[in-house]
């Protein structure tokens, strides 16, 4: 059997190692979108996208603007990349 500090000296060291998992699958998806992110539409999203398939289509009235999709982003696919890898 171990003695009461031996256990609580265990546990202490399972949750840093958890929580150190947690913070580098973190950097890493966050750290490649941000790394990949750099391209001309998320750094001036308020510019029409260069594609004329794209802009001759005809979108609904409530179509969400330009400079939405990367903060929406971070919002929703970036913890779900979290969550698949942890």
């Amino acid at each position: 059997h171990l003695a009461a500090g031996e256990i609580e000296k265990r546990k202490a060291v399972a949750y840093v190692g958890n929580w150190m998992r947690g913070l580098s699958v973190a950097i890493i998806v966050y750290g490649s979108g941000a790394l990949f992110s750099v391209t001309p539409q998320v750094l001036q999203p308020t510019a029409p996208p260069n594609s004329p398939w794209y802009s001759g289509l005809r979108k609904p009235r409530w179509n969400p603007p330009g400079w939405l999709f990367p903060i929406m982003w971070l919002l929703v696919a970036k913890p779900t990349q979290c969550a698949a890898l942890y």
